[in-house]
């Protein structure tokens, strides 16, 4: 933080508010132009666009800005934007509180006419503003819904995966750790890089490659050849500590990166883990958290435990942390199935479980179909229509999930 932490304030959240048009709108009715003692001129200029209804980015801004002030808006420009500016415009509130404060004392000090009494009583006036200067958010539900409804609404980026924006209604929200888990062979990374990759078609995402190599990779996508050639997506192959591991996010979150994969638990090290139970679960605390801070996406997939086919592997504290928890596991073949005989599973069926879904509240069971050859996954009954799908809000016993095939 620069020697200033005021004006290091200021950039960081109109810099935040640039970047991020729904922070703006989530939180510009916390903040007045007076809290800005460098930078007022861009929230004005903002709030202009905004009652026009016209979008701003820098190009935009730096036309409409006073000649004397577009310095300043390029110093704006080169602060890096957070996700968690709520932290930031109370950091600005504070230092504007103390100012205001020092300086109603200092006037009172420099005047020798001004007596001890009338010290104390000038004192009392500022108390008599500790609602403006000390604010608390208490609000009935009514003036929170009225907060909220005036906001645009959540984003929501479609994986383009069928049962999963189904379920989700209409695609992943951001800020959010989604743990994807299963059976060995089931499917797991074809899963993730099927909803990186369509991601991908609009924004920008990176993946973290750990369980395999570079070329190994490559060559398995040219194999499939849908999306083969990707300018849209950073892959990092190394990094596999937690803590280099959660620097190149930061970094690719700078490069405007909003969706990672990380393959697998199994690869990602701690190197202060006091024990297995305190590494595991630094893992899925530290991407939590990171997630929610930066406001993006992380999938990272997940060994399941063998004891319990809902948490991950070596920690009861990694499906707490998880926003939404994906589960993917065979299909055994049919007794009366003649066809797959020799086979242990059905080659293109799955099963698809979404154990945890604080998205939507929605839980999900079904089979779903698999093809082997692309590796990805679709809805059964996009062929046949007559096939239901029950999306059910509570948890029920296995035996009643499902729609034409029990489970």
């Amino acid at each position: 933080m620069s020697k200033n932490p005021e004006a290091y304030y200021e950039k960081v959240v109109l810099s935040s508010f640039i970047n991020d048009a729904t922070l703006y709108a989530e939180h510009r009715h916390r903040l007045k132009s007076e809290h800005f003692s460098e930078c007022s001129f861009l929230l004005e200029l903002l709030d202009s666009f905004t009652q026009n209804e016209q979008p701003f980015d820098i190009e935009l801004l730096e036309a409409k800005a006073p000649q004397k002030e577009v310095q300043k808006l390029y110093d704006v420009a080169l602060t890096t934007p957070v996700s968690n500016v709520l932290f930031y415009i109370n950091g600005l509130k504070e230092c504007y509180n103390k100012a205001l404060i020092v300086s109603h004392l200092q006037k009172m000090l420099k005047s020798e006419s001004v007596s001890s009494e009338q010290m104390i009583l000038s004192l009392e006036s500022l108390l008599d503003q500790k609602e403006t200067l000390i604010e608390k958010e208490f609000k009935t539900q009514d003036e929170w819904i009225d907060v909220y409804d005036a906001l645009p609404p959540v984003p929501r980026y479609a994986t383009k995966v069928s049962f999963l924006d189904f379920c989700l209604g209409s695609g992943f929200e951001l800020g959010f750790l989604v743990l994807i888990g299963g059976e060995p062979e089931a499917g797991k990374t074809s899963l993730g890089l099927q909803i990186l990759n369509n991601m991908s078609l609009e924004h920008k995402t990176a993946l973290f490659p750990f369980e395999f190599t570079m070329r190994h990779y490559l060559n398995s996508q040219k194999i499939i050849g849908k999306n083969y050639r990707n300018k849209n997506m950073y892959i990092v192959p190394n990094g596999e500590d937690l803590n280099e591991l959660t620097n190149n996010i930061k970094m690719l979150h700078a490069k405007g990166v909003r969706a990672f994969l990380i393959d697998s638990q199994m690869r990602v090290g701690v190197s202060d883990a006091k024990n297995v139970e305190d590494e595991e679960s630094k893992k899925f605390t530290t991407l939590g958290k990171l997630a929610n801070k930066l406001n993006v996406l992380i999938l990272f997939i997940v060994q399941n435990s063998k004891t319990d086919p809902t948490s991950p592997m070596g920690t009861k504290k990694g499906a707490y942390e998880a926003f939404i928890y994906l589960h993917v596991g065979h299909v055994p073949v049919p007794k009366d199935d003649k066809e797959n005989a020799n086979k242990p599973f059905l080659p293109d069926r799955r099963i698809f479980w979404v154990i945890k879904n604080k998205q939507s509240g929605k839980h999900f069971k079904e089979q779903v179909g698999f093809d082997p050859t692309t590796r990805t996954f679709h809805m059964i009954h996009e062929k046949r229509k007559d096939i239901p799908v029950e999306v059910i809000y509570e948890a029920k016993e296995e035996k009643k999930i499902g729609g034409l095939f029990p489970l």
